[in-house]
């Protein structure tokens, strides 16, 4: 990762769980946790995208566990 850190990137995503999507939802989770620990290693805002109620819960926990408290989402 220290190539970026020469470039001005301004966040990490857009990154979610969509219930509309062809990838399996494990798939999902696993590239979505990934994410999460880039923006939180980077120290990057992080952009989400969820399509479906039921993903919305399982997105924040994933945060959760994951993320300092404050970290700009």
């Amino acid at each position: 990762l220290h190539p970026l850190s020469e470039r001005h990137i301004a966040g990490v995503g857009e990154t979610g769980l969509d219930e509309t999507s062809k990838s399996p939802l494990d798939y999902q989770k696993l590239a979505f946790e990934r994410q999460v620990l880039l923006a939180r290693n980077l120290n990057l805002p992080l952009i989400l995208h969820c399509r479906g109620y039921s993903h919305f819960n399982t997105m924040l926990d994933c945060m959760e566990s994951i993320l300092p408290v404050p970290h700009h989402v």
